[in-house]
């Protein structure tokens, strides 16, 4: 019976962080958003304004993932790596998740090259925009599954069992590509409007993806907690 009931701590003490983790997340794409298209940010300074936002999710994503989750002993990667274990295979751990990282941003920028980007005009612009996927996307994961190569390579491939987070990190990475994909739709169309000028439209959708996805899995993560009180 004492088992049980720390085994439900845990799993309310990890539901808890989620929850922590995708609410803010959301949170903080809902009051950007608005603050981009009011004053024009991206369209007139479109290169600092993704270095911005890239700077500012990525500050979020480790401040809440230090404070929610290495903060509690729920068996994540990085809280693993005790202070017995040598100072060079902790480096070996932090280059070989950043390698991952710079990976998933030259994955990124080839593949908005090869769907319709500039090759050579607007480098910079798609760099940053790619750079701004990753944080967004691959950050997150990089945080909670470090340098576990087997593991990546099993979610990306698609095979073997998820655990929750795992389903939880691949629903709403999906929706900020996908939103940043429908984004580029409005580049081609003849409206001459600035915010089609690569990659604002693109920043948009992956924006609005991202608050969706987050939204939707930090709501999926309340209702078992609202769920559990009812039967109490």
């Amino acid at each position: 019976m004492h088992r049980k009931s720390i085994s439900s701590q845990k799993e309310t003490r990890k539901c808890n962080n989620h929850r922590l983790y995708y609410g803010a997340n959301f949170a903080a794409t809902v009051v950007l958003l608005p603050l981009l298209v009011t004053f024009d940010f991206l369209t007139n300074y479109v290169i600092l304004t993704i270095r911005c936002l890239s700077a500012f999710f990525a500050t979020l994503n480790f401040v809440v993932f230090y404070f929610g989750v290495l903060s509690k002993s729920d068996n994540y990667d990085w809280a693993t790596i005790s202070s017995n274990v040598k100072f060079s295979r902790k480096v070996l751990a932090v280059v070989r998740t950043t390698l991952i990282f710079f990976l998933s941003v030259f994955l990124f920028h080839s593949a908005a090259v090869l769907l319709g980007a500039p090759f050579f005009e607007s480098v910079t612009e798609t760099f940053d925009f790619s750079i701004l996927l990753s944080v967004l996307t691959v950050l997150p994961g990089c945080l909670y599954f470090g340098p576990d190569t087997n593991r990546w390579l099993r979610l990306v491939l698609g095979s073997g069992s998820q655990s929750d987070w795992e389903i939880k990190w691949l629903q709403s990475g999906g929706t900020t590509i996908v939103g940043s994909w429908f984004g580029a739709f409005a580049i081609p169309l003849d409206w001459d409007r600035p915010w089609q000028v690569w990659p604002v439209s693109c920043v948009y959708g992956a924006l609005i993806g991202h608050s969706v996805g987050h939204f939707y899995v930090w709501v999926s993560n309340t209702k078992p907690k609202i769920q559990n009180r009812k039967h109490v």
